[in-house]
């Protein structure tokens, strides 16, 4: 089951929130605050942010007027961070345009979800498909009135004759009113619009006598009958007289033809002769103008390529073979591009060469850099070992000369010094004769004094408070061994007394020591010394082969710069010469009197037009030539005449042609189609003819028939369409209504029918269950049990099996019966999604043991579902802790 969990709600410009305002909804489950001083308003903003926040100016509405701010707040949205199971979301509304963007957190960053991302305006026509489904797939609910009735339990709650219809608004959306009363409503509705009422309510049958539905499609049938009986015979005239009316003008049309067809016959034989005269002219003319056009416009073309031609007068003079001479010039001019390129990208080469080359020996110098410092600082640590090692050296044979037959450590001896000069401070002071006893006291104290510290340092700092008690102990036996020993005790020279004597300046002694001693704590050990010469042999190595990699480069990258360089200057000769030749082909053509040519490919192209040009002028000669010969004439003047004296004749033919024409209308035109097949036009002629004949006969039939036909029709009793059709318009529009009214309530009436059984069959016993179990947790009457009937009707039952209604409990119990089936119904809409419970001050009306037992049960709720406990009570806080 998935956990729904809100984390934090952020609110702008909403209600009495003007500026940003932010509640972590994770952290604590209850806010207590005074009244008017926002909780609502949370609830609501939580509520809006989900669901939408409708454009309604009614501020009594859970709208916008409702919840904007007064005070013009910068702006007007909201954010809610929530998480399903361990998959954080967060939502951002913007509640003025209804724009909303949902991301979901991939365990690095925040990613948008496309389908839920968008407009979802909550008064539309048509949802947010995306979003409201995916709100669906999250929380399990997306309906805002189901998620306030269901998951915001608020005071007032209801009063005992509303608690029904409450429990209904939650099951069942049913508004207040019982299904069974509902459905009564519905099949009397039905009933009366229509007599077949049982295929909408889904029984076998229905009535007997005919309602509204039935009477209108009766006159529905009768207007419908009346107009098409109407239309018909309005119709039939009109058509009849329209008829007529052409049949009388066909009829003249076609006798007018047929007199007309009569004429032309008998003058058909000569029109025949005229029109093969004038053909066999035509057909001469025609081709003596063709020619003639033809051969008017070859003698422009050839004049026109002639003015053209005059215009190259480089290409006419001198003896070059143009065409080759232009060929090599142009091969030149790419030869030298193509090496122009290659310089270019050689000098570009070059240039990288030169680049990574520096770039390269920089780096390298920087590296022999580091590596010089590197030897210099491994010499200067070497050269500091060497020099602390002589220091020492120094020291000790000169301790070893001057006390070395003691047997005596520098550090008794730095010891016994330090003593003698204390105790000769301190014989000053006390004025004491006996120098020799007193000697005697403190060389056995100095004893004491080293051997604790030659103790300490060798033993006692490995041993910890053992090896302190021994080193104080023999500290101790130094100082007490003079008294055990008696006054008249006499001492045996001790080689720290010998030392002591051979002292002439104690201080000096003891600076010698001390030097002594400090050189040897830092005398380099030979391993150091050893290490420090390896790590200087191995820099000065390092330098040696970085400077061999250094020459190295420097000498490969010298001769790959000199091949370079040695192509370049090879290519600069190559490009020169090529430049000497095609300069002194411009020379030869300007010597021609031309202007030296800026393009040789422009200077081509110029030829090979010219060449073009005269390839064309000898074309059109040639087609002259041919012309000439086939006309049988010298030339254009003399095909100029012929054409003039053919069209004369023509003229002449054409005019006794159209004269027969004029006279017999009926013979076909001059230049029509039929002029080209006569024998078929004359029998086409005689056979139009005998049809005309025929087809007046049948039109004069016709015409007597349809006169018969008139006189019936109008003699009937005419019917208004017009009206009519109003009529039908209207009886369709009321019986679309009907209908659709009858499978509306049919419909709504088998799906309240089918929730009813359903919750019945399914939901009803288990939610009387659920609520009787948080009912008795509360009240601490476990044998009061909740009862439902098939309406959702509450009641409950007693221990002794009394029927007890909820007008009969306090306010108190019934807020608690209120408050339980709340819960209980949660649980059942959210079997898959365990969404959080907001309750707004509901237990205004409990005493405290009630309260305890209602905190005890929210404690046992909360551990699978998210519980935000709204109060202005104080006492309410350390619930959060439960």
């Amino acid at each position: 089951m998935a956990n729904i969990r809100w984390q934090r709600l952020i609110l702008r410009g909403f209600g009495c929130y003007r500026d940003e305002f932010t509640i972590e909804l994770d952290n604590k489950s209850v806010l207590a605050l005074p009244n008017e001083a926002g909780k609502s308003t949370l609830v609501a903003g939580l509520a809006a942010v989900l669901f939408g926040l409708p454009n309604i100016s009614d501020p009594t509405k859970f709208g916008q007027a409702r919840y904007r701010n007064w005070h013009d707040a910068p702006e007007f949205s909201g954010e809610l961070y929530f998480a399903v199971d361990k998959q954080n979301y967060h939502l951002v509304r913007k509640f003025a345009t209804h724009e909303v963007t949902l991301r979901r957190h991939d365990g690095q960053q925040w990613v948008q979800v496309p389908q839920a991302t968008g407009t979802d305006n909550p008064s539309a026509s048509r949802p947010f498909r995306g979003y409201r489904e995916l709100l669906q797939q999250l929380l399990g609910v997306s309906s805002l009135d189901l998620f306030l009735a269901t998951f915001c339990p608020s005071q007032p709650l209801p009063e005992p004759e509303g608690l029904d219809a409450a429990v209904q608004g939650l099951l069942a959306g049913a508004g207040g009113s019982k299904a069974t009363a509902v459905q009564q409503l519905l099949e009397s509705e039905i009933k009366d619009i229509t007599r077949y009422y049982g295929e909408p309510l889904g029984r076998a049958r229905g009535g007997n006598k005919d309602r509204q539905l039935e009477e209108l499609q009766d006159a529905i049938a009768n207007c419908e009958r009346q107009i098409e009986s109407g239309r018909e015979s309005a119709d039939e005239l009109q058509l009849t007289q329209a008829r007529l009316a052409a049949l009388t003008e066909e009829r003249q049309a076609k006798q007018h033809l047929l007199t007309t067809r009569s004429a032309t016959l008998q003058a058909w034989s000569e029109w025949r002769t005229q029109a093969e005269r004038y053909q066999h002219g035509l057909e001469q003319q025609q081709q003596v103008e063709q020619a003639l056009y033809r051969a008017r416009q070859l003698e422009e073309q050839a004049e026109a390529l002639e003015s053209q031609l005059a215009t190259y007068t480089l290409f006419t003079q001198g003896s070059v073979e143009w065409e080759q001479f232009l060929e090599q010039q142009l091969e030149r001019e790419r030869d030298l591009a193509r090496l122009q390129r290659e310089q270019t990208a050689l000098q570009a080469e070059l240039t990288q060469l030169k680049a990574h080359e520096e770039q390269t020996l920089n780096n390298y110098e920087q590296r022999k850099q580091k590596l010089a410092a590197a030897v210099d600082q491994a010499q200067e640590r070497y050269a500091a070992l060497v020099t602390e090692e002589a220091t020492g050296s120094e020291l000790e044979q000169d301790y070893h000369r001057r006390f070395g037959d003691l047997q005596l450590t520098p550090a008794e001896l730095l010891a016994a010094i330090k003593q003698r000069m204390q105790g000769q401070v301190r014989g000053r002071r006390r004025q004491k004769p006996a120098a020799s006893g007193a000697g005697l006291i403190w060389a056995s104290r100095l004893v004491g004094m080293l051997l604790a510290a030659i103790s300490y340092v060798f033993w006692g700092q490995t041993a910890g408070p053992l090896g302190l008690a021994v080193s104080l102990a023999c500290c101790l036996l130094g100082w007490l061994l003079p008294l055990l020993g008696g006054k008249h005790s006499s001492l045996a020279p001790s080689p720290v007394n010998l030392a002591l004597k051979r002292c002439q300046d104690l201080q000096a002694t003891q600076t010698f020591l001390e030097s002594l001693l400090a050189a040897q704590a830092t005398r380099p050990t030979s391993a150091a010394l050893a290490a420090a010469q390896a790590q200087l042999a191995k820099a000065q190595a390092e330098l040696a082969s970085c400077q061999g990699m250094i020459a190295a480069y420097s000498k490969r990258e010298t001769g790959g710069r000199s091949n370079a360089e040695n192509r370049l200057a090879a290519q600069q000769i190559q490009i020169e010469a090529l430049t000497g030749q095609l300069s002194a082909a411009a020379a030869r053509i300007a010597a021609l009197g031309e202007a030296i040519p800026a393009d040789w490919v422009a200077l081509r192209q110029q030829y090979q037009a010219y060449r073009r040009l005269e390839q064309s002028l000898n074309e059109i000669r040639q087609a002259q030539a041919a012309l000439w010969s086939a006309q049988q004439v010298a030339g254009l003047a003399s095909l100029a005449r012929r054409a003039l004296d053919l069209q004369n004749t023509l003229a002449a033919t054409r005019l006794a042609w159209q004269t027969l024409v004029d006279k017999n209308p009926g013979l076909p035109s001059l230049g029509g189609e039929s002029a080209m097949h006569p024998q078929e036009q004359f029998e086409r002629l005689k056979a139009e003819t005998a049809e005309l004949q025929q087809a007046i006969a049948d039109l004069q039939r016709e015409e007597e028939a349809l006169l018969r036909r008139r006189a019936q029709l109008e003699g009937q009793e005419p019917v208004n369409i017009a009206v009519a059709q109003e009529c039908l318009q209207e009886l369709r529009h009321q019986e679309e209504r009907h209908s659709l009214e009858v499978n509306a309530l049919g419909l709504a009436y088998r799906q309240l029918e089918a929730a009813r059984i359903d919750y019945s069959a399914n939901h009803r016993e288990r939610l009387a269950a659920q609520v009787s179990h948080y009912f008795g947790q509360i009240t601490g009457q476990p044998e009061r049990r909740v009862e439902l009937d098939a309406d959702f009707a509450v009641s409950l039952r007693g221990s002794a099996d009394q029927v007890i209604s909820p007008a009969q409990l306090s306010q108190g119990a019934r807020d608690q019966l209120y408050l339980s089936l709340r819960l209980a119904i949660a649980d059942l809409l959210s079997e898959d999604i365990c969404l959080p419970l907001i309750l707004d001050d509901p237990f205004v009306n409990c005493d405290g043991e009630r309260l305890e037992r209602i905190r005890q049960a929210l404690a046992a709720v909360a551990k699978e579902r998210q519980i935000w406990l709204l109060t202005h009570n104080p006492q309410f806080v350390d619930w959060g802790s439960c």
